[in-house]
């Protein structure tokens, strides 16, 4: 499931999750929207966050990357 999604799923805000990461908003906004790769660690610790609903490999999957145009 991607990051995103189980936010929405689970009414869970960017910053309230952040808070429980300990990381920014803006990281979890950039994660959850696929413009940020997160380290092993805090895949890890997502995963973990969630149950397990967001794997860790999933995260660690490319990243999408804007056109340049």
């Amino acid at each position: 499931m991607k990051l995103a999604d189980w936010l929405t799923r689970e009414g869970v805000t960017r910053l309230a999750f952040a808070g429980r990461l300990g990381v920014s908003d803006t990281t979890i906004y950039r994660l959850a929207s696929g413009r940020q790769r997160p380290s092993f660690e805090l895949a890890v610790r997502i995963e973990r966050e969630t149950a397990g609903a967001v794997q860790a490999s999933d995260l660690l999957e490319t990243v999408e990357v804007a056109a340049v145009g």
